[in-house]
């Protein structure tokens, strides 16, 4: 889902964990990804200048690639309760997906 919103003010269906933001030079609307814990993060469009056609950027992809290039799943102990903690409901969807990736 994108929303177009201003500065000042998001609309009600932008709350989530997360929201990427997009804003264009010329303008002083952004464009909303909101972005919850459980769902795959989105592809954002970014523009470049205004005569160009906007790039899209996989989200998921890019954390996906960086996480392995850096060799960060070396480095996290899974087996530690996150900082800061999650909702009851967010806890209980990680703990089921570390489990399924043998990771706790």
């Amino acid at each position: 889902m994108v929303l177009s919103a201003s500065f000042k003010k998001l609309p009600p269906n932008a709350v989530s964990h997360y929201i990427a933001c997009v804003r264009r030079a010329d303008s002083s609307q952004a464009e909303i990804y909101p972005i919850n814990l459980w769902q795959r993060l989105p592809a954002i469009r970014i523009p470049l200048r205004p005569s160009d056609v906007d790039v899209v950027l996989d989200l998921q992809k890019l954390i996906e690639m960086s996480y392995v290039n850096g060799s960060y799943g070396d480095d996290i102990d899974y087996r530690a309760e996150p900082v800061p903690p999650l909702s009851a409901d967010d806890q209980a969807w990680a703990d089921a997906l570390l489990k399924s990736q043998s990771r706790r």
